[in-house]
């Protein structure tokens, strides 16, 4: 599994995209699995908790955040029941545009002073949070890493826990594999024809079988061939999805 990095540039937020999360699902993995992942952060970061949260692209109408982390069942709780992740600024894309990651300080948590204090009794005193995505599952996410103990940074220092927590992300995708349904893996790469990919992409701008045939001096069935070939590789239903899928894998 490849992780690649990815930042948004427009919308309201990066994990809100599409439809605002009605819920989160803390997703559990063996203890001694936990336990190893929270020792290889400590060692590779220096610090001591870690979390994932994750959004599928696939379905679009899904309505969930999955998160796995090793906060312990009182956080999880809390973070549940105050519905946290509604004002919670790591979420937003707007505090990762054109950086590397973000540094929790005390003006992140500006419009959100309950999470903040919440999470300073619970303990937590230092941050940082990264966008993630991977390049064989149609997921996006977040990996943040923290602790108890203060951690005077600066931007640079993000810049290179960035590369700290790039195998970290993967083995904790790796942890939750066939736990739960973030998106049909795309572990085997799908190869749209040129001409396969520019008749999605005039599809992508509203023309028809019959207005794309004109432009591209082909007959209907022509255009109606490619689309179903292009469908069946995607392995959607229809030209709809297939163009919102090729869309999202960012192969158009």
């Amino acid at each position: 599994m490849e992780l690649v990095w990815y930042v948004w540039d427009g919308g309201n937020a990066m994990i809100k995209s599409r439809t605002n999360p009605s819920a989160v699902k803390f997703l559990d993995i063996d203890y001694f699995d936990k336990q190893k992942l929270a020792m290889e952060v400590r060692e590779n970061t220096g610090f001591e908790f870690f979390s994932l949260v994750l959004r599928p692209c696939i379905p679009f109408t899904n309505n969930y955040l999955y998160i796995i982390d090793n906060y312990g069942c009182e956080w999880e709780g809390l973070y549940q029941d105050k519905k946290f992740w509604t004002i919670d600024p790591v979420l937003q894309h707007k505090n990762y545009v054109n950086k590397s990651g973000i540094l929790w300080e005390n003006s992140l948590f500006d419009k959100s002073n309950e999470l903040w204090r919440s999470a300073e009794d619970f303990g937590l005193c230092s941050g940082m949070s990264f966008l993630v995505s991977f390049s064989d599952m149609p997921v996006r996410g977040v990996f943040s890493i923290s602790s108890k103990d203060y951690y005077y940074a600066n931007n640079q220092d993000v810049k290179m826990q960035r590369y700290n927590v790039c195998p970290l992300s993967i083995k904790v995708m790796d942890c939750i594999k066939g736990k739960v349904d973030v998106g049909k893996s795309v572990a085997n790469p799908v190869f749209l024809s040129v001409r396969e990919a520019d008749i999605l992409r005039y599809s992508a701008d509203g023309l028809t079988s019959s207005e794309i045939s004109k432009k591209l001096y082909v007959t209907k069935s022509t255009i109606d061939f490619h689309i179903k070939n292009a469908i069946d590789k995607l392995g959607c239903k229809n030209k709809v999805q297939a163009v919102s899928k090729a869309l999202l894998l960012d192969i158009l």
